[in-house]
């Protein structure tokens, strides 16, 4: 082993692991199926690999032969293999698994790996000009190699089926660190009984038998190996604490060749292009978790944690009944919460119209009623820390579909601009007149009797007109939309409490023609 030749993957191994705290932390995660939702993992790993050598005859490599004069001469050798050999060997070492997601990912692994390659081959060799007796030759020689490297990858893990299975697409580097070639020769037939063959070194011996003893050699590719990687795996859960065992199957594709420049020589004065060493694995990880949490323990500490032990909730109550003869109505029921406009649920009513729904507090929240042959309807709910409902009539009454309807819209006080929480309904209104194409509507905005009669329309106009620029902004012809303000006019509520104000202000949604 030469000590140069672990100072270049170690060095590229040093430098990846400075990069990896960027991607360790709680969240930074590997998904694996129905035990965890997202972790990192550290592990080891063993398993096999296949080699081969395709695509040429012609190799150089570096000899020490054992018999020469000078043991520690090095003779570059071309050697002619008409198969170049494949063969099967091993691999273990680490593996380091982080993610950006729970679908994309890398895995770095640090491994050892010993290759091995044999090949046999019969030539007829002629006898040497000193031998007594000429004559030829029939000599079968068996070529092996074995070679020991060093690698770290770095993959792309891309999650795909559901979970259960990945994808590995990335880069390979490795070093050798030992290698060995032997090779056995035996004499089949001669002419004369030669007692006198060339070995492959170009240096002769004198045989008393037929079979040479294997000659055992110090050869040094001295190379330095850059693979394209493709694989895929799947993970198997252990227990319920997140430990996985992850088969992968990796094909790497050789970018660069085994020889140091001393070969490159040799191939280049030749005109031979460089072997490349292929191979497969098939290996087997075991990787312990890090970084998050499993479901389970998640689950504990939801129980454990005294916020959420002291979750206050409150009940939505209301009914729906027709706005004309006060029977109740089944409908569909939508709650929305809107401090982030998300649908919280989806429910219908009690064949008496009842509705009744549980929601976190603190909160705002809106609930919604359809039914057919009907205008939707809505109803708002202001809910406390305590779980209680502070304001409103929370009955919905639904206007036949050629009605009106009062829209959940809301505005700063004095303002004209629409809050966000307004969105979920305006959405609505987009939703129905795009299904129906040759609906017409008045948008009509009121106030309460707070300040001048002349302040008051102003503000209303300018409410509904805001209404409208938003149905417009969705891709509502403005030709389907007229805006009334209509002030303090036609109040609905008495304007001498604080909850019959804020029932007169208000944006009402009236459906012209169909």
């Amino acid at each position: 082993m030469k000590m140069s030749l672990l100072v270049r993957p170690i060095v590229f191994t040093l430098v990846l692991m400075m990069f990896f705290p960027i991607f360790i932390g709680k969240g930074l995660a590997q998904r694996d199926p129905g035990l965890i939702s997202s972790r990192n993992y550290v592990g080891i790993e063993a398993g096999l690999n296949y080699t081969w050598l395709p695509g040429s005859t012609n190799y150089y490599f570096g000899f020490d032969w054992p018999f020469q004069s000078d043991p520690n001469q090095t003779v570059v050798q071309k050697i002619t293999l008409i198969n170049p050999g494949s063969g099967i060997g091993y691999q273990f070492g680490g593996t380091l698994d982080l993610s950006f997601t729970d679908f994309l990912g890398l895995q770095f692994k640090l491994q050892y790996r010993q290759h091995s390659t044999s090949s046999t081959e019969t030539e007829t060799v002629p006898p040497d000009s000193l031998d007594v007796n000429p004559g030829t030759a029939d000599l079968q020689k068996t070529f092996k190699t074995s070679l020991g490297m060093l690698g770290i990858d770095a993959l792309l893990r891309l999650q795909f089926v559901k979970e259960s299975f990945y994808g590995l697409v990335g880069l390979g580097f490795s070093d050798v660190l030992s290698d060995g070639v032997a090779i056995h020769e035996t004499i089949l037939s001669s002419t004369n009984n030669s007692e006198f063959l060339y070995l492959p070194s170009g240096q002769g011996t004198g045989l008393t038998e037929f079979d040479i003893p294997s000659t055992k050699t110090n050869s040094y590719f001295n190379s330095t190996e850059f693979h394209a990687k493709l694989g895929v795996g799947t993970y198997i859960p252990i227990g319920s604490n997140g430990w996985v065992l992850t088969p992968e199957l990796i094909l790497a594709i050789p970018l660069t060749s085994w020889e140091s420049k001393t070969f490159s020589d040799e191939y280049a004065a030749n005109g031979v292009t460089p072997p490349k060493m292929w191979y497969a694995t098939l290996s087997i990880a075991l990787k312990f978790p890090f970084g998050a949490m499993s479901k389970a323990e998640a689950a504990a500490e939801e129980k454990e944690t005294p916020e959420k032990e002291s979750q206050k909730y409150a009940d939505l109550k209301g009914k729906v009944t027709d706005a004309k003869t006060g029977k109740p109505v089944q409908a569909d029921v939508t709650v929305t919460d809107l401090g982030n406009n998300s649908v919280v649920t989806k429910t219908k009513t009690e064949p008496d119209g009842s509705y009744d729904v549980k929601v976190k507090a603190p909160g705002k929240y809106s609930v919604t009623a359809d039914a057919d042959n009907y205008l939707f309807g809505s109803a708002y709910f202001d809910v406390d820390p305590e779980g209680r409902i502070l304001r409103g009539d929370h009955d919905i009454k639904l206007s036949e579909a050629s009605g009106k309807t009062r829209l959940l819209v809301f505005f700063d006080y004095g303002k004209d601009e629409l809050q966000r929480s307004s969105y979920p309904e305006l959405e609505r209104i987009v939703q129905l007149m795009r299904a129906n194409p040759k609906m017409k509507v008045e948008i009509a905005g009121y106030t309460d009797s707070k300040g001048s009669p002349e302040y008051n329309l102003d503000l209303s106009k300018r409410r509904a007109e805001s209404v409208k620029t938003y149905l417009v902004r969705q891709g509502i012809s403005d030709s389907r939309i007229t805006t009334k303000g209509y002030g303090e006019a036609n109040p609905i509520a008495s304007n001498d409490t604080d909850e019959g104000r804020a029932e007169n202000r208000r944006v009402e949604f009236v459906v012209l023609s169909r």
